[in-house]
């Protein structure tokens, strides 16, 4: 269903002053906690509705995490492993949610090259790439 040019103009109209709204306060919260590539700010973005439902409210987790980024969070973390597991957590959570794709493409890859490996958590294949990580 197709909606009516109004809706689509008006709701275009409130999301704009929004989203410059947001971007100015989230640079004030990145300047006062002095966020950078080195020190991210991840945040976590909950759908929104006026009643929720059990097990209807959607949520992408470690938004700010970047090719740049998770660099930084394995730095602060000094666990490579998880800033890698949480990254392609982040991919994946993003692209079902707001891409509306499907997570196959991005679990049987890793499935795939966990099975050929031997391995039965993602978390024993990155230890065996000999990437420092925390124990």
């Amino acid at each position: 269903m197709d909606l009516p040019y109004e809706v689509v103009r008006r709701l275009t109209q409130f999301c704009k002053p929004m989203w410059v709204l947001l971007s100015v306060q989230l640079t004030a919260v990145d300047k006062r906690l002095g966020v950078t590539s080195d020190n991210p700010l991840l945040v976590s973005v909950r759908s929104g509705a006026k009643f929720s439902m059990p097990g209807m409210m959607d949520t992408v987790l470690n938004l700010g995490l970047n090719d740049r980024t998770v660099l930084g969070s394995a730095q602060q973390t000094q666990d490579l492993r998880f800033a890698l597991d949480s990254y392609r957590r982040f991919i994946s959570m993003y692209s079902k949610i707001d891409l509306g794709l499907d997570g196959e493409p991005f679990e049987v890859p890793l499935q795939e090259v966990l099975v050929r490996g031997g391995n039965r958590a993602n978390s024993i294949l990155i230890l065996k790439t000999g990437l420092p990580t925390h124990q």
